[in-house]
C-alpha cells in the first residue's frame, strides 16, 4: 500500500488486493465524497463516486472521462445579490446542475469577498 497521492483533485490510492484480478489494484475517491448508512435494505450509500482500474493511467482516464461527463451536465447560472433600485449589485456567474448549487456556491464566493448577500434573482444562461 501507497501512500495516497491527488490528481485532478481526487484522492488516488494504490492497494495491490489479495485475490488474482488486478482490475481494481488503483482507486480514485472523489473530493467531496461522503457516506451514510441508509439502513439494512440500503447499507452504505456514497454521495460521489469512487472509480478504480488497473494501472494508474487508466484511473486517471476513469476521471478524466468522469469530469468530462460531469462538465457536460453543468449549466450557467448568474446569481444577482444587492437592491436592484440601486446601483449595488454583485453578479456572479456560477456553473452547477441546479439553480439551488447555483445559489449556495455564489453565497460561499460572497461570503469570503465580505459582499452583503441579499439575494435578488438567479437567471440561467442558454447559449
Amino acid at each position: 500500500m501507497t501512500l495516497p497521492r491527488e490528481y485532478r483533485g481526487w484522492t488516488v490510492d494504490f492497494d495491490m488486493k489479495p485475490i488474482p484480478y488486478r482490475g481494481a489494484d488503483w482507486t480514485a475517491t472523489h473530493p467531496d465524497y461522503d457516506a451514510s448508512y441508509e439502513g439494512p435494505e440500503d447499507g452504505w450509500v456514497g454521495s460521489h463516486p469512487v472509480l478504480s482500474a488497473a494501472t494508474e493511467k487508466e484511473l486517471w482516464a476513469e476521471i478524466d472521462e468522469w469530469e468530462l461527463d460531469r462538465e457536460e451536465s453543468l449549466r450557467t447560472f448568474e446569481v444577482c445579490f444587492g437592491d436592484p433600485r440601486k446601483s449595488m449589485q454583485s453578479v456572479y456567474v456560477v456553473r452547477a446542475e441546479t439553480e439551488a448549487e447555483a445559489i449556495a456556491d455564489a453565497k460561499r464566493t460572497a461570503k469570503a469577498e465580505r459582499i452583503p448577500q441579499k439575494f435578488h434573482a438567479v437567471y440561467e444562461v442558454r447559449s
